[in-house]
Parts: structure tokens; sequence; C-alpha cells
């Protein structure tokens, strides 16, 4: 979903490997999300009404690394 605040945060959640993200969309065609120094591609599509250079919160249960 869209952010209220412009900033980058990972926070661990009490399951086992799940994380909560804050970040900014960087491309929505490959839906690309900077959080600070990292760059992650997700695996679903962005709502219509959020836009590349929006902020956007979202969590995962699993990050796979590459």
């Amino acid at each position: 979903m869209k952010a209220e605040i412009s900033e980058y945060r990972i926070e661990k959640l009490d399951d086992n490997f799940s994380y909560s993200f804050l970040g900014q969309l960087i491309d929505k065609r490959d839906v690309k999300v900077r959080v600070g120094g990292l760059l992650l591609e997700l695996d679903y599509n962005i709502p219509g009404d959020i836009n590349e250079g929006d902020f956007i919160s979202f969590n995962c249960q699993r990050l796979d690394i590459y």
C-alpha cells in the first residue's frame, strides 16, 4: 500500500522469516523497490493508484537473494 511517510525501513516480524518493508517504487513495470541500499523485485503487481517514485509499505513471508 502507499506509505504516508518517505523513508526506508526494514522491520523483523514475529513469524520466522517475515519482514515489513518501507521503500520507494523505482520501476512499476518490473515491480522494483529501493529499500535503502537494497533493490528488491516483488512477485506481485502494484495497484494503479501507486506511481514510480511513491513510497510503499509491504510485508513478505520470505526473501530470496540471488
